[in-house]
């Protein structure tokens, strides 16, 4: 028994680290879909002038 140890030690470790890249990229995906687009913080107009397409003030 004492030589399976070492084996079923190092699945658990990689399931944890799978479970743990699993969880990092979620987290990255949900951030990703939660930020506002700019046109629902910003007008048109200041949106257009960040672009580079009005001149305006």
């Amino acid at each position: 028994m004492e030589s399976i140890k070492p084996v079923v030690d190092t699945a658990v470790q990689a399931a944890r680290a799978g479970v743990e890249a699993v969880q990092k990229a979620w987290s990255l995906m949900e951030a990703a879909t939660e930020k506002k687009p700019p046109s629902e913080l910003l007008s048109q107009s200041a949106v257009r002038r960040i672009q580079g397409q009005d001149e305006g003030g």
